[in-house]
């Protein structure tokens, strides 16, 4: 791992069945493996394994994809997006159940919450919605000593606090707060599960298209497997009569005798191949054969139907579908977040009317001694006195009026103006109350439309979280079905086509054994070619030393007589073997040519097969020197035998040297023969072809046959469409079929430039007034070929 990346990070992972996105932290040693690391991490946070994936692109975490997620995480802001899913295999498999998630069902409570309304003032000092007024403030509304107007003040301000008790707004706009924030985490997980859909889809698309194309690849190969074999079985009787009429080189009869210990008298090929056993292994080809294209239509179909399966799955209809699921619980969650602003204002409205209408109040209460027995209260002003306490904790702290007549003169004057000025407090009062009056319906209404928006939110975020599930285990199954047809079917179809080929690899012998006789033939020859000219080098060679063996001889005897004798004793015992004579040259090259059957090339055609019995008959009885030897050496053997015996060693010399190469030259001969032999055309039998597949395509230009690649390119001729010819070397008129090219460019969405296709077909025509699409001159041959595009 980078340096960069090693140390403690924290790593964003969304788990796609809470729909929780958890912050990790992943403590990353210099020795510690990415992979390792993360994947520790996540099932000590998440709990038991998991499987992680990472993108996009998605795929299963690897490591370059856990180098990619801590560097991401080193980098990457907090309001990106997490890179990172983790799922449980369990919950997918089905052993666990969906349980409620503790955020799903703290939504819920909250979505269903609701607001307390008291129905009596008693009840609202109950529950602590008013603080319990003091002996003061309770006998202000009640004196009788007090005016007409001051008692109406206080039964106005009892009503007053008994309303504000009945309609606190802050409950209200904390329900609505309450309500939007569950909205939005509901929105958020639902964001997040989708994710998590979208993440395992895009994975089983992934492995959906590996399968596909690794059918594909057996199917091709099947198909070009099963071109030649059934061309094979088809032929195979007339390929076996074929062998009657293929002569058996004499040697080889002979040899074949020797072998068997029998006198067969085999004259053809065919006494060489056992014809009952011959037959029943072409049968047993045959069933191998049926029975692959019976597994292949049957995998085929497993094949098809998962691409169907997944292509419904991850098509444009459940995508949309699942787009507008998730849009749904979006827009519940927008609007309940601006309906919680409007809440959240209408409250703030309400509220200003209450302080303003606890000031006035406040304004034209009088003095009492139990408000001035609150001085030391900071609550205790005249506003904070009938200040509503937004929480709902406290109510109002003061009385409207005093039970003082005397007070409430000094306050407000004269009792005639203390009468006025509480009639026009009453009267401003009155239009307060009813805005208020006017708001409460809307605050409650609103508090009705946000309930009921939560609980849509909450029901389908609830449906959408079952529905991912449920598309999780579908895609765990999808999943398990694609590795099984992969595992169980896929490998053993490609095995089984493996052992088909090697089947009929044998079987392609019956056809292939007069070529491969001749090759025997000339092998046979160009060996013996061999050990006759390596004879002969050896013989030379070993004559050129015993030539200098004698010469070297007579230097050491010289020597030994010369100054030999003369030597002290030391002297020789320093130089041992000054009186030995040279070692003799033994040569231990022994050629195997007379072990061979008595072939040469004289007996043999220039395809190697063997000439007729009338023209070799003498060849192939003579002995192995004078077989193997070319007419040019046999006259010079004649004229050797009937010239002097005196002549020369000069003359051995040049007898051997022209025996040397007379059989190089044979051998070179045969060799060029046996590959003139392998390079003419013939035909495609399944083991080629098998072989073939080793490398990669060739495209064919010389000849057009099944199986072949070919480049095409457009050409002017046609009838009204664009034409495609083949590129070829004197195969003129090689036409695409007009349905491959339609096929092609309709996957193209237009013409292509050329066309590169494997033949599956090829119909020959001749140009004519009723059939000439090519516009070419009457009479002419034509092929049309239909291909496999590449």
């Amino acid at each position: 791992m980078e340096a960069a990346i090693r140390g403690g990070l924290t790593c964003r992972v969304a788990n796609a069945h809470s729909g929780a996105i958890h912050e990790i932290s992943v403590p990353v040693d210099s020795g510690d493996d990415a992979y390792e690391a993360l994947s520790r991490a996540v099932e000590n946070a998440l709990g038991g394994e998991k499987i992680v994936l990472y993108g996009p692109p998605w795929r299963s975490l690897d490591a370059a994809g856990a180098r990619a997620a801590l560097e991401d995480a080193r980098t990457a802001s907090g309001a990106a997006p997490p890179r990172v899913v983790a799922f449980d295999p369990a919950q997918i498999r089905g052993e666990a159940t969906h349980a409620s998630y503790e955020a799903d069902a703290a939504a819920g409570r909250a979505v269903e919450a609701g607001v307390r309304v008291p129905r009596t003032l008693a009840e609202a000092k109950g529950w602590g919605l008013v603080r319990r007024e003091s002996s003061a403030d309770a006998e202000a509304g009640s004196s009788p000593g007090s005016g007409p107007l001051q008692r109406a003040l206080g039964d106005f301000a009892t009503q007053f606090r008994l309303r504000r008790a009945q309609g606190t707004t802050r409950p209200y706009e904390r329900a609505a707060a309450a309500r939007a924030h569950a909205c939005a985490g509901l929105r958020q997980r639902a964001a997040v599960r989708d994710l998590g859909v979208r993440a395992a889809l895009a994975t089983l698309v992934d492995h959906a298209a590996a399968l596909t194309e690794a059918h594909d690849a057996v199917r091709r190969r099947g198909a070009r497997h099963g071109a030649a074999q059934r061309d094979a079985l088809e032929r195979f009787e007339d390929d076996l009569d074929a062998l009657d009429g293929a002569p058996l080189h004499p040697s080889l009869a002979k040899a074949l005798d020797e072998t068997a210990g029998t006198q067969t008298d085999a004259k053809t090929l065919a006494a060489c191949v056992p014809r009952d056993r011959v037959r029943k292994w072409a049968e047993h080809c045959a069933r191998a054969l049926a029975q692959f294209e019976a597994d292949g239509d049957r995998i085929r179909a497993v094949v098809g139907d998962v691409a169907q399966r997944v292509g419904t799955r991850v098509g444009a209809a459940a995508a949309q579908a699942r787009a507008d699921a998730l849009d749904a619980v979006e827009a519940d969650a927008a609007v309940c977040a601006a309906l919680a602003q409007r809440q959240a204002a209408l409250v703030e409205a309400l509220g200003r009317d209450e302080r303003d209408a606890s000031d006035l109040v406040a304004k034209h209460c009088v003095d009492d001694p139990s408000v001035g027995d609150l001085a030391d209260d900071p609550t205790s002003s005249p506003r904070a006195q009938f200040d509503l306490d937004l929480s709902g904790d406290n109510v109002l702290k003061g009385s409207l009026l005093d039970d003082d007549d005397d007070e409430a003169d000094d306050t407000f004057g004269t009792p005639t103006k203390s009468s006025a000025v509480a009639l026009d407090a009453c009267r401003e009062l009155q239009a307060r109350w009813e805005r208020r009056e006017r708001l409460l319906p809307i605050i409650k209404a609103t508090e009705r439309s946000i309930a009921q928006c939560a609980r849509s939110c909450a029901s389908r975020a609830d449906a959408l979280a079952t529905r991912s599930l449920e598309e999780l285990r579908g895609v765990g199954e999808l999943q398990t079905t694609i590795h099984d047809a992969q595992a169980n079917h896929l490998e053993t179809h490609s095995d089984a086509l493996e052992a088909k080929a090697r089947a009929f690899a044998q079987l392609d012998t019956v056809r292939a054994l007069p070529r491969v006789h001749a090759a025997l033939c000339l092998e046979v020859a160009r060996r013996r070619s061999y050990g006759t000219a390596a004879a002969a080098v050896v013989q030379k060679a070993t004559e050129d030393v015993a030539r200098l063996r004698e010469v070297e001889t007579k230097r050491r005897a010289k020597f030994s007589r010369l100054h030999g004798a003369r030597l002290p004793r030391p002297l020789l015992r320093a130089v041992p073997g000054l009186v030995d004579p040279p070692a003799p040259f033994t040569p231990t090259f022994a050629p195997d040519e007379r072990e061979l059957p008595c072939i040469s090339v004289e007996d043999l055609r220039e395809d190697g097969a063997p000439r007729p019995r009338a023209d070799s008959s003498d060849s192939a009885l003579a002995p192995p020197n004078q077989a193997s030897s070319h007419h040019s050496s046999d006259v010079a053997m004649e004229e050797k035998e009937g010239s002097s015996s005196s002549d020369d060693d000069h003359d051995d010399d040049d007898e051997q040297a022209l025996r040397a190469k007379c059989a190089r030259l044979e051998c070179e001969l045969a060799a060029l023969r046996a590959e003139a032999c392998e390079e003419k055309p013939r035909a495609v039998s399944a083991e080629d072809v098998s072989e073939a597949e080793e490398g990669p395509p060739q495209i064919s230009f010389r000849r057009f046959e099944l199986g072949d690649v070919a480049l095409f390119l457009p050409t002017g001729a046609g009838d009204g469409r664009k034409s495609y010819l083949a590129f070829h070397h004197g195969c003129p008129h090689r036409y695409l079929a007009p349905s491959s090219v339609e096929a092609i460019r309709a996957a193209h969405q237009r013409y292509p430039d050329f066309i590169l296709g494997r033949v599956t077909r090829c119909d020959a025509r001749e140009a004519s007034d009723a059939d000439n699409p090519f516009r070419l001159p009457p009479g002419t041959a034509f092929h049309v070929l239909t291909v496999e595009s590449l």
